[in-house]
């Protein structure tokens, strides 16, 4: 009987702490699905793929029960293509994508908290001409601080019309084969909109 009683205790001990954490599960190319685990006031979280992990990731669920999530970072998801799932996320200040396939801004539309913006992932030949015909839209954070637009591969060679709520953002596109001097009207326009403008290798000037 006592013995009965110290299990059940441990199952109640285990059920309460799995009802404290949020399951995140991810999808991979296989169709498997791998559960992951993440206490419920997780404010950083860093999703990436690895040898280590041999994770080869091509959906995320559930990431929006993260109520607390303010930092939210995407490294090296080579098979991770839909970021449809970000429409559901709100909390999140900082967000980051490096080498992945990232492209859709839209979906970020929800996350009028955002403070920070840094994109260092690929972004395909025809995106970039979508992007120089119709703009980018970022009006919907008004407390934008750092707008980082620099892909790999594929590069912008002009200004993105990007719209634009909040009026103290650095916007910085270091890598990217744009320089000041070559500027047209319409891109010198676009610059006024930012407090701050980083171009091609200005940093070494």
């Amino acid at each position: 009987m006592k013995k009965n009683r110290v299990l059940l205790f441990l199952l109640m001990m285990t059920m309460w702490s799995f009802a404290e954490d949020v399951k995140i599960i991810r999808v991979m190319t296989d169709g498997r699905e791998v559960s992951e685990y993440y206490p419920a006031d997780t404010e950083t979280l860093t999703i990436f793929d690895s040898a280590s992990n041999g994770y080869r990731t091509q959906d995320i669920r559930g990431l929006e029960n993260l109520k607390n999530l303010k930092v939210l970072d995407f490294q090296k998801l080579a098979f991770l293509k839909n970021y449809n799932f970000l429409k559901k996320i709100t909390s999140v200040e900082e967000l980051y994508f490096g080498s992945v396939h990232f492209s859709d801004f839209s979906v970020l539309s929800g996350m009028t908290k955002l403070k920070k913006l840094e994109h260092h992932g690929y972004i395909s030949k025809e995106i970039i001409e979508q992007i120089y015909s119709k703009g980018l839209d970022f009006s919907f954070c008004p407390d934008l601080e750092l707008l980082v637009l620099e892909p790999v591969k594929e590069c912008f060679d002009f200004i993105p019309d990007i719209k634009v709520s909040s009026k103290k953002i650095w916007l910085r596109m270091y890598n990217q084969p744009i320089t000041r001097n070559k500027l047209n009207k319409r891109e010198k326009k676009i610059i006024e909109r930012f407090l701050k403008v980083t171009l091609f290798r200005e940093w070494e000037t």
